[in-house]
């Protein structure tokens, strides 16, 4: 007859570990009603923000933003060369500063003009846009 200490490896001290039952395993019933997803659950949850349609691109004002920007800098772009070519002037002719106020003077004036077209040209593509539908 085996001795018990032979017989079990931690010398007969409870490690704590459950132990398997003996025997077969039990058989679950397919049809175990503890088993089966409510009904609460398996329907999807709709959230409100992710039925809103999204944005256009267009409607988050970025290309308007971006053609004020451009407008922006080729007005000042525009003015400054005319600055720049009545520099020129005025160390070329040795005038100073005469040249560089009528430079400046005339750069703005055809920024103001090249913005007013650029203005004009903008709003008359927003309304073919709006009367085509888009």
């Amino acid at each position: 007859m085996p001795t018990p200490a032979r017989d079990n490896p931690n010398n007969g001290q409870n490690t704590g570990v459950p132990q398997p039952p003996a025997g077969p395993a039990p058989i679950v019933d397919e049809h175990d009603p503890r088993l089966e997803i409510p009904e609460i659950l398996r329907k999807p949850v709709e959230h409100p923000a992710l039925n809103r349609p999204k944005p256009k691109m267009e409607s988050l004002g970025l290309g308007e933003l971006g053609a004020a920007l451009a407008m922006g800098i080729d007005f000042l772009a525009t003015t400054a060369a005319g600055g720049a070519i009545g520099w020129g002037i005025d160390h070329w002719r040795n005038s100073s500063p005469y040249g560089l106020l009528v430079g400046v003077l005339v750069g703005f004036g055809f920024a103001t003009v090249r913005i007013i077209q650029r203005s004009n040209a903008a709003d008359k593509a927003a309304a073919e846009r709006k009367k085509r539908g888009g």
